[in-house]
């Protein structure tokens, strides 16, 4: 899943699309799969972020 998709829900977000007055707004995310974890040459990385794996629906 790229951050091109993602990008609109994070806009509305982001404008405070939410507020007492109205219900939250909806946005369909794709399903799909991505990386969880840091990669093993990651400098900055947490030891609890290893090992990096493939989340799949």
């Amino acid at each position: 899943m790229t951050l091109a998709r993602l990008l609109p829900a994070l806009l509305l977000l982001l404008a405070g699309a939410c507020s007492e007055d109205a219900p939250p707004a909806f946005v369909a995310v794709p399903g799909g799969s991505f990386l969880m974890g840091s990669a093993a040459d990651d400098p900055a990385a947490d030891p609890s972020e290893f090992p990096q794996r493939r989340i799949a629906p």
